[in-house]
């Protein structure tokens, strides 16, 4: 009986299993089925026109939009297995894409799949007007009256690809912007006209599609008064995309001579404007342009009208010469009636001034190898003009080196270097960079080397200058031997010279100096070659020592950096006589202008080099002329501050600031110094400074002096001359009483005439130091008239 319940048990057992294994796989649910046949949609940038997707699944299903929604609009109808995807105009000049993701099932058991739809990106927006009668950047429609009293229509026709909205400007300065493009057939209002109104529309032509933007003018009732508006056409506001302006002038005219400009607040052109700029003018009677402050001779006024044109408009376009000063210049052009009316119009012109003219590069020197001739080799080249003149000289034939091709590219920001075919002999050429002008402008140099098939060795540079602390510096190595040493290294224990032959240089370093000089000269060796290059080493400059040169002190240093060893020196040579005028043009007809005007209040140098570019300078600019002879005999790179260089140095010799003062009677500002009793001990240490430095123990034949304060005989304070006059008062001696005029080099133009910025010392408007104007064009000899000190500076 035992036996035989237990295989029983066993049976129920196993019958148990079974039942339970097959229950689990009744109780699998198989997971939803989703296909797309289509998985991609795509889209131009105005495809208007819905696209359907269908969708297979074995269970509902969703959908849901990612990505870039904005870009169409997807629906599905109820019940139904089709997704319909409307695109939306894009006008951005970016493509988008989205995503649909469609999800079947529910809970954990879900299958999905994703349709990508993508929208190809708009292209730069145009806006170009079509109407024939509409020219130029600033065109004028007249609008009669209707005979029937009723609107006036007038059709814009537009080619764009984007977004339009109308903005309009009664007074010009305070604009107001519509909303964009109405619905296409429905009119609307322009803020702040409420004569004109507005629709746009759609016409397919031949050519395209056009734009239409229709206006409408309500009758005039009062024709004695003109009525105009500005309306401003803007397509792509509001988008990823370039938005682009055109500007209308609508206008009903009045019975009476009437003139209208547009645009009425003037043309504006940049410093480097290439593209014309033009206006128009709508007139009801003949007129005349006239140039009421001058002609202007940096622009070219041209009528762009066609001929036989019988409408009340006339076009014209003003074209620019490139401007580097660093104010603006203006115009003013008046369009007169030619009858007996008082009808008239005025257009400013302007043109902005040039930014502050700056070069920067990251080599001042470039190699060819010999095998390089089919290579450009390309440095960094930084101008804050838009364009740069380049020019090369042969440093051997000092012509232009016509094997040597240098361009700059404005957009790269990089000049290209290229030698045309090899040589036997090396050949090296300076590059100068130029930009700017009329006293702004700057200048930068290289050196191009292309090495011979002959042996050579070259050094770059052949001397250096170490600073105080001993700071490296590197000398490149220019040589076609497959070898090079320097010979005598450690000839110095002052200068430590190391020796990188993969990258061809030699950097010198040296240990820190207390005060003095000390040089060595070493030897470099590249098979039977041999060049020699300079070491020199020397404590730092500090304000108020002197400037030393060839052993002699021919200045003062006013003005260091954080070496010591660059900085600013006023000469101890100073010219104190009225007899030099900083321009005189007696029985000439030579006046400063745009052109030759040394403007620049800051670079007296630069001003310098402007000025030695005039015709007959060396007779005409005296103080120039004195300047650059003493340069010449000292050694000296000379030049005559400019006014802020002046004013910087009078502070360091002051030891006070310039600061703005008002003078009660006349109630106008001058920038002036302290009075002379608080800065007198300043100036004491500075007459020492003369005193101590022009001694024939330092070389010189005559001590110098310079005049802070000039009284009259017996008290002359520091001046030493009086000027002797004949009988009819002409100066037979001239003396220093204008020595407390100190001149700059900057030219400015005051009420009309060239004035030459100077510092003057006295009790002036009761202050002891002012910045004042003196003439910068002497007509006769005049020294009380136009006479003044000369003060050159340096940099080193």
């Amino acid at each position: 009986m035992k036996r035989i319940l237990h295989v029983w048990s066993v049976a129920l057992t196993l019958g148990l299993l079974v039942g339970v294994s097959s229950c689990s796989k009744d109780d699998t649910v198989a997971p939803p089925t989703v296909n797309v046949p289509q998985n991609t949609v795509a889209f131009k940038a105005f495809d208007t026109e819905a696209k359907t997707v269908t969708v297979e699944s074995s269970a509902d299903w969703t959908f849901e939009v990612t990505g870039d929604t904005q870009i169409c609009e997807v629906t599905r109808e109820e019940g139904g297995n089709t997704l319909t995807v409307t695109p939306k105009i894009n006008y951005d000049k970016v493509a988008h894409t989205a995503q649909i993701v469609i999800t079947a099932g529910s809970g954990s058991n879900t299958t999905s799949q994703t349709i990508t739809v993508t929208q190809e990106a708009n292209a730069e927006t145009y806006l170009t007007i079509l109407n024939a009668d509409l020219t130029g950047d600033n065109p004028i429609v007249t609008i009669s009256n209707n005979s029937d009293g009723g609107a006036t229509e007038y059709e814009i026709r537009l080619a764009t690809n984007n977004k339009l909205s109308v903005v309009y400007s009664q007074d010009q300065t305070v604009p107001s912007t519509t909303a964009l493009t109405p619905e296409k057939e429905t009119r609307a209002a322009i803020d702040g006209c409420n004569w004109i109104t507005y629709e746009v529309s759609e016409e397919t032509t031949a050519e395209g599609t056009v734009t239409v933007l229709k206006l409408s003018c309500t009758f005039n009732e009062d024709t004695a008064k003109s009525r105009t508006a500005f309306l401003e056409i803007v397509s792509g506001e509001g988008t990823n995309n370039t938005v682009l302006k055109k500007r209308i002038g609508i206008t009903q005219m009045a019975d009476t001579p009437t003139i209208i400009v547009n645009p009425q607040e003037g043309l504006v052109a940049t410093y480097d404007q290439k593209k014309e700029l033009t206006f128009s003018v709508a007139a009801n009677v003949e007129f005349k342009t006239m140039w009421p402050n001058g002609k202007p001779n940096w622009l070219t006024l041209t009528e762009t009208t066609e001929e036989g044109s019988k409408t009340k408009v006339r076009n014209f376009s003003v074209s620019f010469q490139e401007w580097s000063g660093l104010s603006d210049r203006e115009a003013l052009l008046s369009l007169v009636a030619v009858d007996e009316s008082d009808a008239s119009a005025d257009l400013k012109i302007k043109q902005t001034a040039a930014p502050q003219a700056s070069i920067s590069i990251n080599a001042t020197s470039v190699v060819f190898n010999n095998g390089d001739e089919t290579k450009s080799k390309f440095i960094d080249a930084q101008c804050s003009f838009s364009t740069m003149e380049v020019t090369t000289k042969d440093n051997t034939t000092n012509e232009t080196a016509s094997w040597l091709n240098v361009s700059y590219d404005a957009t790269l920001k990089s000049l290209e270097i290229k030698v045309t075919g090899a040589t036997e002999t090396t050949r090296s050429a300076t590059v100068t960079l130029y930009c700017g002008g009329n006293g702004n402008e700057a200048t930068a140099t290289l050196t191009v080397t292309q090495l011979g098939t002959q042996a050579t060795l070259l050094l770059d540079p052949e001397s250096i200058q170490l600073d105080s602390k001993g700071t490296a510096k590197t000398i490149s190595v220019l040589t076609n031997q497959t070898d090079w040493e320097v010979v005598d290294a450690s000839a110095s224990t002052d200068f430590t010279i190391s020796v990188d032959k993969e990258k061809k240089t030699i950097t010198v370093s040296g240990t820190p100096l207390d005060a003095g000089m000390r040089e060595h000269t070493y030897t470099v060796k590249a098979g039977d070659l041999e060049k020699q290059f300079s070491v020199k080493q020397q404590n730092a400059y500090k304000v108020g020592d002197p400037y030393m040169v060839n052993g002699k002190p021919v200045g003062i240093v006013y003005k260091v950096d954080e070496t010591g060893m660059h900085g600013k020196a006023y000469a101890l040579t100073v010219y104190n006589l009225g007899d030099k005028f900083f321009c005189y043009m007696k029985d000439t007809k030579f006046r400063f202008d745009e052109t030759n005007s040394p403007l620049s209040e800051t670079d007296g140098k630069a001003n310098q080099n402007l000025i030695m570019t005039i015709p007959g300078w060396e007779t005409m600019c005296q103080m120039t002329k004195w300047t650059v002879d003493l340069a010449k005999e000292q050694e000296v790179d000379w030049y005559i501050p400019a006014i802020d260089e002046l004013k910087e140095m009078m502070e360091v010799m002051s030891g006070a600031k310039y600061e703005m003062r008002l003078h009660e009677a006349t109630q106008q500002y001058f920038e002036t110094l302290p009075d002379v009793a608080e800065v007198n001990d300043a100036w004491n240490a500075v007459r020492a400074l003369y005193k101590k430095y022009t001694t024939p123990e330092y070389g010189y034949s005559q001590e110098q002096y310079v005049i802070f304060e000039r009284g009259e005989a017996p008290d002359r304070g520091d001046g030493r001359i009086d000027t002797v006059y004949d009988d009819n008062w002409n100066p037979i001696v001239t003396g220093d009483e204008t020595g407390a005029y100190w001149f700059s080099s900057t030219v400015r133009k005051v009420d009309g005439f060239n004035r030459i910025m100077t510092i003057k010392f006295g009790r002036w408007m009761g202050n002891g130091v002012i910045t004042d104007e003196n003439y910068a064009e002497a007509d006769w000899n005049d020294p009380a008239m136009y006479g003044g000190s000369i003060h050159p500076i340096c940099q080193f």
